[in-house]
């Protein structure tokens, strides 16, 4: 069995989750959250993340990058690094650093996020485009552009020259958008597989990523094409999605609904959260660990 960064999704959502609790016992002159005013599950939530951060930041390597994991049948650490993963984590610790101010956390994010956008180029056709520069067949470049998108902007004060090299990412997710609105992608069997998921929940995937992570550009770097780019791509995405996919569309058309205004990003939001309350795990005789779960 290969223990892989299973824990980073929890940790992400967890984080999502505390940023009520740290917003809204923080007045806006204080630079950390004031634990004691907050409400006592919200105050174990906080206490939650913050140990899930520290083990995180002992999974962080030298270079920035995080331990992959390990292959417990040989004891030896997975030799390639999951490229989403460790994206990821790196939009972790950058989200823990902006809600809770820690420097460590600052400093720990900025040089996980430094080292993965050091596998990026300027396309080569235009100097205003920037992808991964691995095989497409095994990374995706619309999916990995939203994914870099979002550690960048999730940083508290992201450099200058990180912010031009994210709006080089926006600049390629730019580019893919079809007539219909929705986000050009193809899969390969290398991502299906490291996925566990079919063709079509993994194409989704990587544009859900790629939705994500344009409306969080929003935050160091708005642009009005950007959310004109958005409300085009919601009438491309009116359909059933699978569970996997719903979350960062959930975030992304959130976020521009409160920028824009615009129904059909409320609507389309309205609707992902119904689907995923309709799956949501009820109480049941003998199983009341699962209550909650999706």
């Amino acid at each position: 069995m290969i223990r892989r960064f299973a824990r980073l999704v929890v940790l992400s959502l967890a984080v999502t989750a505390c940023s009520l609790a740290i917003t809204s016992a923080q007045p806006p002159s204080e630079p950390a959250p004031n634990v004691e005013s907050m409400h006592p599950a919200h105050r174990a939530l906080f206490f939650s993340v913050r140990r899930g951060t520290e083990w995180l930041m002992q999974a962080q390597q030298p270079n920035g990058l995080f331990h992959q994991g390990l292959n417990v049948a040989v004891n030896t650490p997975l030799e390639n690094a999951h490229f989403y993963h460790q994206a990821e984590a790196a939009i972790a610790l950058a989200r823990v650093s902006r809600l809770t101010m820690n420097a460590r956390y600052q400093t720990a994010a900025q040089q996980a996020t430094l080292t993965l956008l050091s596998s990026t180029k300027i396309d080569p056709q235009d100097a205003q485009v920037r992808y991964t520069l691995f095989p497409e067949t095994t990374v995706n470049r619309l999916a990995s552009a939203g994914l870099l998108l979002r550690a960048v902007h999730e940083l508290p004060a992201p450099a200058e020259v990180r912010l031009k090299e994210a709006e080089g990412l926006a600049q390629y997710i730019r580019t893919t958008q079809q007539t219909e609105g929705r986000f050009q992608s193809q899969a390969s069997g290398v991502q299906q597989a490291s996925s566990n998921t079919d063709q079509d929940a993994m194409n989704l995937l990587c544009q859900g990523f790629a939705v994500e992570g344009l409306a969080l550009s929003q935050n160091y770097s708005p642009a009005n094409w950007k959310s004109e780019a958005l409300q085009k791509a919601v009438r491309g995405y009116q359909q059933q999605m699978p569970l996997v996919v719903v979350p960062d569309f959930i975030t992304g058309l959130a976020d521009t609904y409160f920028r824009t205004k615009d129904a059909n990003c409320a609507a389309a939001v309205f609707n992902m959260a119904d689907a995923l309350c309709n799956v949501q795990q009820q109480a049941e005789p003998g199983k009341v660990a699962w209550v909650g779960g999706l």
